[in-house]
């Protein structure tokens, strides 16, 4: 805290103002350029909030500011001076006590933001793991869901940002009910040892994931190290 030093000015002359390395600088707090309800209320939980600074879109070019629900403080002892109309300062006194924003809340605060972060991250990919196992007509080997590239819509759908790693994507199509999700198809990563798999396909996915000519599918074989794919 020996780079910290108090000042008053003038007018009024009761207002005291934290000056650090001669840098009026107010505490700064993190920015996160994205609006995330998962992360908004995971933020609440660890007692953060963000704050919208700008927004062009509901998507990557937001801007927030994450602060503190609730402020921490810090007593610094640290000279008084008075700054002149002239803008000289003077000394008043050697030591002067006076109760300021703690200076650690930066550090504290971003590290909140990543631990909300990895939570987020691990509820997300149980829930991905839920859905796809629901969904799935051949033991887990494949499966489908709604996905949504902004927010949910419903409890069946799931957030595109979240998709963990472990899957690849077959193909996927705009749901005709709600041209806000995506209805995509998913293969599990595996290595077949050259061996034929069989995957059972809803109807309405059959096409897409054949492809034309066949090409998407033995794209897939090439990927899981397969013999050939099957479409049941």
């Amino acid at each position: 805290m020996s780079n910290y030093r108090w000042i008053t000015f003038p007018i009024p002359s009761d207002r005291r103002y934290l000056l650090a390395d001669s840098d009026f600088d107010i505490l700064t707090f993190p920015e996160i350029h994205y609006r995330d309800e998962l992360l908004d209320a995971k933020f609440k939980e660890h007692g953060l909030r963000a704050n919208l600074e700008f927004d062009t879109h509901y998507d990557e070019s937001t801007i927030c500011i994450v602060r503190p629900l609730t402020w921490k403080y810090a007593y610094v002892t640290a000279p008084l001076y008075e700054q002149k109309e002239d803008g000289k300062y003077v000394k008043i006194s050697d030591s002067f006590t006076g109760k300021t924003t703690d200076p650690t809340l930066y550090d504290w605060v971003k590290s909140e933001i990543e631990i909300c972060h990895q939570e987020v991250k691990e509820e997300q990919k149980e829930r991905f793991l839920n859905l796809f196992n629901i969904n799935s007509l051949d033991g887990g080997k494949t499966s489908w869901m709604h996905i949504t590239p902004y927010r949910y819509t419903d409890d069946i759908s799931f957030k595109e940002k979240y998709i963990p790693e472990g899957f690849i994507k077959v193909c996927e199509k705009y749901n005709i009910y709600n041209y806000d999700l995506k209805d995509i198809f998913f293969i599990k990563k595996m290595d077949a040892h050259g061996k034929a798999v069989d995957i059972i396909v809803p109807n309405e996915f059959k096409g897409l994931v054949i492809g034309k000519k066949g090409q998407n599918i033995k794209c897939i074989a090439h990927l899981i190290n397969a013999k050939r794919v099957n479409v049941i």
